[in-house]
C-alpha cells in the first residue's frame, strides 16, 4: 500500500490479494484527499466511503 499513488491503485492492489480472514481495514490518499474502509472476510471485501448510505440509519451512543 504505501507505494501507490491513490485510492485507486490502493484498491486494485488489495483485490489483488487473497483474504483469507475477516479484517477491518482503512486507508487514505493525500493525492486524493479521500479514504476507505474495508471490511473483509474470506472471498468478500466491503468498502465504504465518506458518507456512505448503508450506514446513515446507525444510532451512535456516546456511552455515558
Amino acid at each position: 500500500m504505501a507505494k501507490t499513488k491513490n485510492l485507486e491503485e490502493a484498491i486494485n492492489l488489495w483485490n489483488s490479494t487473497n483474504n483469507t480472514v475477516g479484517f477491518n481495514h482503512g486507508f487514505g490518499s493525500a493525492n486524493d484527499q479521500k479514504a476507505v474502509l474495508l471490511e473483509t472476510m474470506m472471498g468478500n471485501t466491503a468498502y465504504f466511503y465518506d458518507n456512505d448510505v448503508r450506514e446513515q440509519s446507525q444510532v451512535i451512543y456516546d456511552g455515558r
